[in-house]
């Protein structure tokens, strides 16, 4: 992703790209539940996750050039996490 995927309310789930998945634009999820399940997921961009729900079932990576403004407080991963930008984790717990 090179540009803009604004995701609206309710719960959707991001599938497939069995090369994984990479932003480098701007992804934006108005409210509810994000599920994110393919292989790998890189950051280089900006997520704006103005829900309450935050399923991670594939490796995530928030690279040093990434930016991550997540509103809910609970985050599920399957997976490895790295965290190397810019994510306020103060008040979120990752299961």
């Amino acid at each position: 992703n090179n540009g803009t995927i604004s995701i609206p309310s309710g719960t959707w789930t991001f599938n497939g790209f069995a090369g994984g998945f990479i932003n480098n634009g701007t992804i934006i999820v108005a409210s509810g539940t994000w599920t994110v399940s393919t292989t790998s997921f890189v950051n280089n961009g900006t997520i704006t996750h103005n829900g309450n729900g935050w399923t991670l079932a594939s490796t995530f990576v928030n690279a040093s050039v990434g930016t991550v403004t997540y509103a809910g407080t609970a985050l599920s991963t399957s997976a490895s996490f790295s965290q190397l930008g810019a994510f306020d984790l103060t008040g979120k717990t990752i299961t």
